[in-house]
């Protein structure tokens, strides 16, 4: 197929250090174990949410974190924050 956008290659987020440093060892060894499932998860939310790879590489940190809080996160981002 044609080839992908500068900044859908992996070489264009964070290295995987980047994940140990803003979100600790999951997320860390989740890219370097698993580097295809990382990937192709940072280019759904990529897509999904029209937003540059190095903040889908942060968002994705958070989720493989903790994926409860992350989910949390998103549907308040999403309304408009937390309402009572």
């Amino acid at each position: 197929g044609p080839p992908s956008p500068p900044d859908e290659e992996p070489s264009a987020g964070s290295p995987p250090v980047g994940s140990l440093l803003r979100q600790g060892p999951k997320p860390f060894f989740q890219r370097v174990f698993q580097p295809d499932l990382y990937d192709q998860a940072v280019l759904k939310f990529m897509a999904s949410d029209g937003v540059s790879r190095d903040e889908a590489q942060g968002n994705m940190d958070a989720h493989f974190d903790n994926p409860q809080d992350s989910a949390m996160q998103k549907m308040e981002d999403r309304t408009g924050g937390y309402k009572r």
